[in-house]
């Protein structure tokens, strides 16, 4: 159990911490051109041009910054409903050639 001046000083602590992540931020631009590994595509038959893509993607990322030349794979969820648009989930993953 945390008493009052022990929180305290956590919170400072941790205050501390982020601004000292936040000074040795740096800038990054990454571009990468993705290949289909597995895909798997749900049809609504309903008349519509509707559908559902769920994709695994890979890759290899190019530019600056401490990304740069990392192996990225995406997964992700493309909900595709022509004309009114797309609804698109997911995320990347990043492995950088040092291994960290």
């Amino acid at each position: 159990m945390m008493n009052r001046s022990s929180t305290k000083l956590f919170a400072i602590g941790a205050l501390a911490i982020a601004m000292a992540a936040a000074a040795v931020a740096e800038n990054v631009f990454v571009k990468a051109i993705m290949a289909p590994k597995q895909t798997m595509k749900i049809n609504f038959h309903d008349g519509s041009k509707h559908f559902v893509v769920m994709v695994r993607r890979e890759g290899k990322s190019e530019g600056c910054g401490s990304l740069s030349g990392a192996a990225v794979t995406e997964y992700g969820w493309h909900d595709i409903n022509p004309p009114a648009g797309a609804d698109s989930h997911g995320y990347l993953q990043f492995k950088v050639p040092t291994g960290i």
